[in-house]
């Protein structure tokens, strides 16, 4: 009985992958220059064509993946997936490009999700509304916006068409209904490819020229959506234009005298929306870490780990552990280095088992560990950010995997 019952299984499992490539393959056909409708008040959209990721994810998770893990966490997925209720309460077809949109009214922020209204749904039953056969709906977890306020945008002489991108996956900044910078996410069998415009002038960190590294630098967007488990870098967010960190690492320290902390190596430079002074940072800080925060002249400790503190300008602040090396840049965005040493912790002994029972840092590990390189190439008129993976390891599934592990930790979390 339990062979027949396998053997059941091999083929549902089997005809619904055929039924999967097979619709994926009519959609990829029939795709053209979409587009959807937004108003003029929207900042920022984050446009996804599903057809265009899955169809390759679909094929590298069926005839590529040599990681069991992946299963693992699709099995996990679905079952939460299932269990929580909303995840089923926008009608939506998914299956189609739909985009999440960043609108900006009376001061506030609000995301919403849009997309091709499910033929079979009727919108009497949910919370957002219809527009040219789109429907729309507020996704942000603490909007101060309502959907019937938003509806009143959605006016012919208030709307442009957004089309999709030829990438699966772009984020494009907006301002009056005109493009002010696009980021276009590309993935490839050993490497993810980010192409944005240079456009926003900067005050960043140099490059370190020897050593293990990692750097990011990048503009801030306000309003964005955080995880409610980071709701309290809520504060930090909404008052920065842009930062600069080179990290490079951490140590455990443990003394017999005083109590073991993290001791967090790393150069970081905050350029505020308004002016901003060292003393200010206080308050900001403890919204962050429950660790006891003290300021001695230029000097800031948290939990026993001491760095140097310096006022740059009326605005921008540095925090580190060297002499501040800066530099202007253009870049709106940039990674260099190695992003293992974002899980790099010396000394630590037996605790380390206990850091790889949190989702979010064994996914970054895993994902880190499957990266050979981490490039940005400046061009005349775009710069590229290029993550090339190790030969062994599918960009494509490194990158469903990581998503995934963060969606099972954040989304499914009370």
């Amino acid at each position: 009985m339990r062979s027949i019952q396998r053997f059941i299984s091999v083929l549902v499992i089997f005809a619904i992958w055929m039924f999967v490539f097979s619709s994926i393959g009519g959609l990829v056909k029939n795709d053209g220059n979409e587009s959807i409708p937004v108003p003029k008040q929207t900042v920022g959209a984050i446009k996804v064509s599903p057809k265009k990721i899955f169809g390759n994810v679909l094929f590298d998770f069926s005839f590529r993946n040599k990681d069991p893990k992946i299963l693992k966490i699709v099995s996990e997925y679905y079952q939460n997936f299932v269990q929580d209720t909303n995840a089923i309460k926008i009608p939506i077809d998914f299956k189609q490009n739909f985009t999440l949109l960043k609108i900006k009214h009376h001061s506030k922020f609000v995301w919403m999700v849009g997309g091709k209204l499910k033929e079979t749904s009727h919108t009497k039953d949910f919370n957002g509304f219809t527009f040219k056969g789109f429907y729309y709906e507020i996704i942000s977890p603490e909007a101060q916006l309502t959907n019937i306020e938003l509806k009143t945008l959605f006016k012919r002489r208030n709307t442009i068409a957004l089309t999709y991108s030829t990438e699966p996956i772009e984020y494009a900044l907006l301002n009056q209904g005109k493009s002010e910078n696009i980021y276009e996410f590309a993935l490839s069998e050993r490497k993810i490819t980010i192409q944005f415009v240079a456009n926003k002038t900067a005050l960043f960190l140099k490059k370190p020229t020897e050593g293990n590294y990692f750097q990011i630098s990048s503009a801030v967007n306000k309003g964005s959506i955080l995880p409610k488990k980071y709701q309290n870098l809520r504060e930090l967010s909404e008052n920065i234009n842009s930062f600069s960190l080179n990290y490079f690492g951490a140590d455990y320290i443990q003394d017999d005298e005083n109590p073991s902390f993290f001791d967090a190596k790393f150069d970081l430079v905050l350029n505020f929306s308004k002016k901003t002074k060292v003393t200010d940072l206080e308050s900001l800080l403890n919204n962050l870490t429950d660790e006891e925060i003290t300021f001695s002249q230029n000097r800031l400790n948290i939990g026993g780990a001491k760095y140097l503190v310096k006022q740059i300008n009326d605005s921008s602040i540095y925090i580190g552990k060297h002499a501040p090396k800066l530099k202007k840049s253009i870049a709106a965005f940039s990674l260099n280095g190695n992003p293992k040493v974002l899980t790099e912790v010396r000394n630590l002994g037996w605790r380390g088992s206990v850091l790889e029972l949190i989702p979010e840092y064994r996914a970054l590990v895993d994902f880190s560990n499957s990266i050979e390189n981490v490039k940005l190439q400046e061009g005349p008129k775009k710069n590229a950010i290029e993550i090339t993976f190790k030969k062994d390891n599918n960009a494509r599934m490194e990158t469903f995997r990581f998503l995934l592990t963060l969606a099972n930790a954040y989304q499914f979390t009370k």
